[in-house]
């Protein structure tokens, strides 16, 4: 299955409890044989970033998805745009 994650922040040393999060979802998540795709500024190793190359290049990425994955935080989350008609 193929999964953005829309607002994996993972950030190496860090010991929140976002960060842990983060970091076992995606490793669990790869080792079940699932892509999770983040977006390309953001750091997670075993993941997959989406194209940096423009906005629709990023959009035809998504589409491709089987699901998006967005944990609830105190950040506003921008992947929700893409779902957006333009």
């Amino acid at each position: 299955m193929r999964i953005a994650f829309g607002n994996a922040s993972y950030h190496p040393g860090d010991t929140r409890g976002r960060n842990a999060h983060i970091h076992q979802f995606i490793t669990q998540a790869v080792a079940q044989g699932h892509e999770i795709w983040v977006w390309p500024a953001r750091q997670a190793h075993s993941a997959v970033r989406l194209p940096t190359a423009g906005r629709l290049d990023r959009l035809a990425a998504l589409r491709r998805m089987d699901a998006v994955y967005i944990r609830l935080q105190n950040d506003p989350v921008d992947i929700q745009r893409y779902g957006a008609f333009p």
